[in-house]
Parts: C-alpha cells; structure tokens; sequence
C-alpha cells in the first residue's frame, strides 16, 4: 500500500468526526457502558476505536496477501474504504480519495454508481460548507446557502442529465481496457 492514509488513520486517537460511523459507534457504547457499570465511556470508546482499526488492519492484511484477487484497483478501493470506515475521524476529503478508484474500475455502472457518487458528495459538501466561517453580524443562511444550492443542482444534474461515457472512451468500446491479458 505504502500510502500514509493508513498511518493517519491508526493515529486519529480519541477524535471522533460526526460523520463516521465508527466514532459514532463508540461513543454510544462507552456512554451506555457508563450508565450500567462503573467503566469510563472515553475508554470504552477508545477501545471500540482500536478493535475497528485492528479490523481494518486484518481485512487489508487479507486482501494483500491473498494472491490474484483480481483487478487491483478495485481491491484497493475496497481496502482504502475499509480504512476510512474504520476511522473514528472521516474528514470529507478522504471519501473524495475513494471516487477515483471506483470510478476508473467500471465495475459499478449506472444507478450504483450514481448512488455513490451522490452519497460522497452529499457528505462532502454538508462537511465543507458547514466549516465555512460565518461572522456573527451576517446571516448563516446568506453565506451557506449558495453553495448548498450550487450543490444540489450538481447533484440533480449528475442524478438526472449525466450523459453515460463518452463513446472515445476505451472503457466504454472495449472491455477490460488497460487490463493485462490474462491466460498464455
């Protein structure tokens, strides 16, 4: 893999981002841990935290060791989403890290891939724009609203008006294009 991803996200700690699920996950478990028994919900969590990331790490160790899993870049798209699931912190970037290898695969056309698309981008642009600095003196709405409804419009484009890929495309006329043949 050799991407400093994995390191960043063995070391997120105790942070936690509202959009991961993981986070999320064990700050429920450590709260409800703390209300039937003595234990410290910040522990818990933290140790919900590490049994995610020691997840990761078997599930990405599985996946590299494991010999002709098929089109590479899909199983890196598949170890990099397990990373980024089990992080207890998900800035919005690291799902845009996760689009490109998805897309460039072809392995999920059409409604699915439109779906992840929309849910990225969805995530991203809720993230982003609500990180915007709004002075006090200026309305919230004034200032986040535009980009959330150049986003939606985008978002109803790519849904709607999306024209499939560009017949001069190699994946769109050959199958496999770019893919190493297989077999003697």
């Amino acid at each position: 893999m050799g991407l400093g991803w994995f390191t960043a996200a063995l070391s997120a700690g105790s942070a936690v981002m509202q959009a991961a699920p993981v986070g999320l996950t064990g700050i429920g478990i450590g709260e409800l841990a703390a209300l039937m028994s003595d234990l410290d919900s910040d522990a818990v969590a933290v140790t919900v935290y590490d049994l995610a990331r020691l997840l990761s790490a078997l599930v990405l160790a599985a996946i590299l060791l494991k010999p002709r899993l098929g089109n590479p870049m899909l199983w890196s798209a598949y170890g990099l989403t397990v990373v980024v699931l089990a992080s207890s912190v998900i800035q919005p970037w690291y799902l845009l890290w996760l689009l490109p290898l998805y897309a460039v695969v072809h392995s999920y056309r059409g409604r699915v891939m439109t779906g992840i698309i929309l849910l990225i981008t969805v995530v991203v642009l809720l993230a982003i724009v609500g990180q915007l600095s709004v002075p006090q003196w200026m309305d919230q709405w004034a200032v986040r609203g535009p980009p959330h409804g150049v986003g939606a419009l985008y978002l109803v484009y790519l849904a709607v008006f999306d024209p499939p890929p560009h017949a001069c495309s190699p994946s769109a006329t050959v199958p496999n294009a770019g893919m190493p043949p297989t077999g003697g």
